[in-house]
C-alpha cells in the first residue's frame, strides 16, 4: 500500500486523503482499545507521516456510524 501511495502522491496533488474503515456500527465501535493500538495504529501512523510529507493537508476516516468511542483514538494517530 505504501509503494502504491508513494507513486500516486508523486504524480498528483491532493488535498485529501481519506480511508474507509467499519470500525463501528449505529451505537457502538466494533474494535477495542487494544485492538486498535496494536493493530490499526501503527499502520495509520505511517500512511499519515507519508501522506503529511506530501503536504496533503486533510487526513480523515470514514469508520460508518458511531465514533464516539473512537475518536480519541483517531486523534491520537
Amino acid at each position: 500500500m505504501e509503494a502504491v501511495l508513494t507513486a500516486v502522491l508523486e504524480r498528483v496533488k491532493t488535498d485529501r486523503f481519506n480511508l474507509g474503515e467499519d470500525m463501528a456500527y449505529k451505537t457502538a465501535s466494533m474494535i477495542s482499545k487494544p485492538c486498535f493500538n496494536e493493530f490499526i495504529k501503527p499502520y495509520y501512523q505511517r500512511i499519515y507521516k507519508l501522506v503529511k510529507r506530501y503536504r496533503v493537508p486533510i487526513f480523515s476516516t470514514d469508520t460508518d456510524w458511531c465514533t464516539h468511542q473512537l475518536i480519541h483514538l483517531l486523534s491520537a494517530v
